[in-house]
């Protein structure tokens, strides 16, 4: 879950590399203003969920 105002920003993926050890996760984003043009559905849910992204 990504809170940061950039649209273009999407990493799906972190790799890390020190001393001949390697890490690579991949990952599903959700971007929080994605939600900012659906903020009447958000309002209307009992979904607890909404109220984090409304948040």
């Amino acid at each position: 879950m990504l809170a940061d105002t950039r649209k273009r920003f999407r990493p799906t993926a972190f790799h890390y590399q020190r001393w001949g050890c390697e890490l690579t996760l991949t990952f599903l984003m959700a971007k929080l203003i994605d939600w900012e043009e659906h903020w009447s559905q958000l309002e209307a849910t009992n979904n607890v969920f909404a109220l984090v992204v409304m948040a």
